[in-house]
């Protein structure tokens, strides 16, 4: 059984709405992580400093998202911004795959695309998102494939995150977690040390949060954390 203290390792509280968000607001989000446990916070670039500022001597991580939540900027640009995000101090970047390519069966530009921004990471975690709900499952597993490929050729230190939250919910999370987990047992590259995975977008239960991570997920994209854990 998972209790709440292991519960709360596992969460990326998000604080990525597009409407006005107050520094009280976000010291507040960061006040409940802290005391919590939470793995990390996860805002936008423009935050990055705040939020580092009040994480300073807590384990709590610094997560900032790269060309959120549509993916299709130029490879250059979304290079650009990963060094521009890491230099604020970002522990973690989430960046939106480029899921237009996939669509397009442009595996090779897929690849190119993430090779590059790979690249830019440095060896710091990189969260693809592959916004499961615009894909399919044949698309979800070329996706992984591909990147399993890239973070072999790169050493990269890569986690496939299933969604942003901000597309229609078509595709069950659970449903995608278990596609990415048994693509990535068959290429021998799941698990800790190698690619891990993370569920995100409409996760609203402590019973969905606890049987994703039974299912084979590692990390937990969240919005409201502490309901989850009352």
């Amino acid at each position: 059984m998972i209790d709440n203290l292991a519960l709360a390792k596992t969460f990326d509280q998000s604080i990525l709405r597009p409407d006005m968000i107050s520094p009280e607001e976000i010291k507040n989000t960061v006040d409940i992580a802290i005391k919590h446990n939470f793995r990390s916070i996860v805002v936008h670039p423009c935050n990055i400093s705040l939020v580092k500022d009040l994480l300073s001597n807590t384990q709590v991580l610094t997560v900032s998202v790269c060309d959120f939540p549509h993916g299709k900027g130029l490879t250059k640009t979304r290079v650009k911004d990963i060094r521009e995000i890491l230099k604020l101090g970002a522990d973690e970047i989430d960046i939106v795959a480029n899921y237009q390519y996939l669509q397009e069966g442009n595996i090779r530009n897929f690849k190119k695309d993430l090779k590059a921004v790979t690249k830019a990471m440095e060896g710091k975690p990189l969260k693809i998102i592959l916004e499961v709900d615009l894909l399919n499952e044949k698309l979800i597993k070329n996706a992984v494939q591909a990147i399993s490929k890239i973070a072999n050729e790169e050493n990269g230190n890569l986690i496939i995150k299933t969604k942003t939250g901000f597309a229609e919910n078509k595709f069950l999370n659970i449903n995608a977690v278990k596609i990415i987990k048994k693509t990535l047992e068959e290429l021998n590259q799941y698990g800790e040390g190698k690619i891990r995975v993370k569920a995100s977008g409409g996760v609203r239960t402590k019973e969905e949060a606890i049987s994703l991570l039974q299912t084979g997920a590692h990390i937990l994209g969240v919005g409201k954390g502490i309901d989850l854990l009352t």
